[in-house]
């Protein structure tokens, strides 16, 4: 992955894909995630438009993701919704597998960039986001992982922490994608295709829709309910204060399950983001960001647990769940 985005102390680096806890329902009211499904074609969600107070400051532009062409696949696979899989799938094999995939996760989730901080110069930023995860069978016999958030932080260096809280990941409801699965020399893959979610702002075709920069365009709702545009999200360390945002979360993953029931995978992040204001003008400036040089930073780890608790059980279990030696 190259390419430069530009972002304001690189809040796209969360991955906000990040709906409320729970293995269903929805309580922000926000529109289903518009995804590009295995055979390629997109399919958005819809919901009314909600309205939006005036928005503060002068945002920043919004960022600059040129398009990359992907390398090609291997011989006998071709590229679906972001990433490759084969090109003959046995659908008895699938139905075989979509057992051993079936049941909840706690999922750990980390971003990898590198961004260019005035003063300080470049630094890799690390994001990481909880989340759930319930895979299953639907009614028409796909198998689909529904993903349920619970908050992130970002951290550039010991320079800036990035929070967003779990109000936000409440916001957004759960969203839904299928799973292809299948078994190549005896490891058992799994991709899910490439979704783009809407935060903050409501878009009538989120995929080719650019995000306005524009503070006071009707399409930018307070999705956090807290009494701002947008999403707020809160930076402490070198500058401090809140972030008012509107994004296009963009991502896609693809990996294997492990002996032990474990999903682990890369992810690929194409998100999109504008700020509409902030609490600190020193917050509020285009910060130079690509994805880290190093792609296998972003990651992707499912742990199987027997029951889907609150974030504030998975949040304080993290480290348990998910050591830092792997």
């Amino acid at each position: 992955m190259t390419g430069t985005r530009s972002a304001a102390w690189m809040v796209t680096a969360l991955f906000l894909a990040l709906p409320a806890c729970g293995p269903t329902g929805s309580s922000g009211g926000e529109a289903p995630p518009v995804v590009e499904t295995p055979g390629g074609e997109i399919a958005p969600g819809d919901g009314d438009t909600p309205t939006t107070p005036d928005a503060p400051d002068t945002p920043t532009p919004p960022m600059d993701i040129p398009d990359i062409e992907p390398p090609p696949c291997p011989e006998g696979m071709e590229r679906a919704g972001g990433n490759c899989v084969p090109t003959n799938i046995d659908e008895e094999m699938v139905d075989g597998l979509a057992e051993r995939f079936s049941a909840l996760y706690a999922v750990q989730t980390v971003i990898a960039m590198t961004q260019n901080v005035p003063i300080l110069g470049e630094l890799d930023n690390i994001s990481t986001i909880m989340s759930y995860v319930e895979i299953r069978t639907n009614d028409e016999g796909e198998l689909v992982m529904i993903q349920n958030g619970c908050g992130a932080r970002s951290y550039t260096g010991d320079a800036i922490t990035v929070e967003i809280p779990t109000a936000v990941a409440e916001s957004v409801g759960p969203h839904e994608t299928v799973l292809t699965v299948w078994e190549q020399d005896g490891v058992v893959h799994w991709t899910r295709p490439r979704y783009v979610i809407p935060i903050g702002i409501r878009l009538d075709d989120p995929i080719n829709d650019a995000l306005p920069t524009d503070p006071n365009d009707q399409r930018i709702w307070d999705q956090d309910e807290d009494g701002n545009p947008g999403i707020t999200v809160k930076v402490s360390g070198f500058a401090e204060g809140d972030i008012f945002v509107i994004q296009k979360q963009i991502s896609n993953e693809h990996g294997t399950l492990e002996a032990d029931g474990t999903l682990v995978g890369l992810v690929e992040d194409r998100s999109e983001q504008v700020v509409i204001g902030a609490t600190n003008p020193l917050l509020n400036q285009a910060i130079e960001s690509r994805p880290h040089e190093n792609g296998s930073l972003s990651t992707m780890r499912a742990k199987r647990i027997e029951e889907i608790r609150d974030c504030e059980w998975l949040e304080g279990n993290a480290e348990q769940l998910f050591p830092s030696d792997g």
